[in-house]
């Protein structure tokens, strides 16, 4: 007769306390999900039968000495743990405190990993890079996109129902810029030329009433905003143009970055380093045809005439008549992600 164990189940003697932990926790993993700014957790419990929980403590600082000091992400008897309460960037350490139900914890260093999580600038999937190689989300570029990897200018001329005018460059690659926050594309040279605003604005891709899926994703398609604003300030010095989305992302990428421009356009811009020439772009006269970009904007106190942009240069901007169909006049399309 175990006369130790006769006392204890007659209360007559208090058990021993149970001072051992648990084992510790096994393939400890920290997955930071690339894009996604969010680190995946995972591990394997002890299979002990007084094993009650595992404890993970974080810590931007290094790892934790005990269960007590940084912050808990978790606490449970799970095998797995998403941590999205982050930012990116920064290295994060997180250490496990396997524990059983007298409390106590196994402080193992080797139950510790750690990951840095980065989010994209971009994290919506959409062609292209995700990260930006200039400029920020404001005013940014991610670089080029090719026709097969987004779509090509007949393709979305015709999902868009735009017949007016002469295609052109159907499988031109597409410039992927930020523009306040939102990821935009547009095609290196124009898709479309001898067409009028007119005609744009009949089937209604002016100002991004109109959309177009593209691999899931969802995109206004409209024009270009040449000027700071609507009606614009429309004089000789082009003062109207300063501020414009035109000059925030397509003068940044010219080679006359950022203040060798043409006839007389005095102000500096940003300069990205990209170095695309009016030749590349179509942007001047001797480039090809449709050099002239149409943009949404009223000229001035002229409700009949709209702003455009190119024909003399990347800077250059001036107006046509909506209703005028002539070779130098392009669709130049904007597509906006709608997020």
């Amino acid at each position: 007769m175990n006369i130790k164990r006769v006392l204890i189940s007659h209360g007559l003697l208090t058990p021993p306390k149970d001072t051992t932990p648990p084992p510790p926790i096994t393939n400890f993993v920290a997955v930071a999900e690339q894009g996604s700014g969010i680190v995946d957790l995972s591990w394997t419990n002890p299979t002990d039968a007084d094993f009650e929980g595992v404890k993970i403590q974080r810590s931007t600082g290094g790892y934790v000495a005990s269960p007590n000091e940084g912050t808990t992400v978790y606490d449970g008897v799970g095998e797995s743990y998403t941590d999205e309460d982050i930012v990116s960037g920064t290295t994060y350490y997180y250490r496990a405190f396997p524990y059983d139900k007298a409390g106590n914890f196994n402080q193992l260093s080797s139950q510790q990993v750690s990951a840095t999580p980065v989010l994209s600038d971009d994290p919506s999937g959409s062609a292209g890079n995700a990260n930006l190689i200039a400029g920020d989300m404001t005013a940014g570029y991610f670089g080029t996109v090719s026709a097969g990897e987004f779509i090509d200018g007949d393709t979305l001329a015709s999902e868009v129902g735009l017949t007016a005018g002469t295609s052109q460059h159907s499988n031109t690659d597409w410039l992927k810029f930020s523009s306040e926050g939102k990821p935009i594309f547009s095609p290196l040279k124009p898709v479309r030329y001898s067409l009028s605003w007119d005609d744009i604005n009949a089937v209604d891709l002016v100002y991004g009433n109109k959309t177009v899926v593209i691999d899931g994703l969802t995109y206004k398609v409209r024009l270009w905003q040449g000027a700071e604003t609507n009606p614009s300030n429309s004089n000789e010095t082009y003062e109207g143009a300063v501020g414009s989305e035109w000059n925030s992302l397509m003068l940044p990428i010219h080679t006359n970055a950022p203040s060798s421009w043409l006839r007389g356009y005095g102000y500096s811009t940003e300069d990205w380093g990209i170095n695309f020439t009016d030749n590349d772009l179509i942007t001047h006269r001797d480039a090809g045809e449709g050099a002239s970009t149409l943009c949404q904007e009223v000229w001035g106190s002229d409700a009949n005439e709209r702003v455009r942009r190119g024909w003399w240069g990347v800077a250059d901007m001036d107006s046509i008549s909506s209703s005028t169909t002539v070779y130098g006049a392009s669709w130049r399309p904007v597509l906006e992600l709608v997020q």
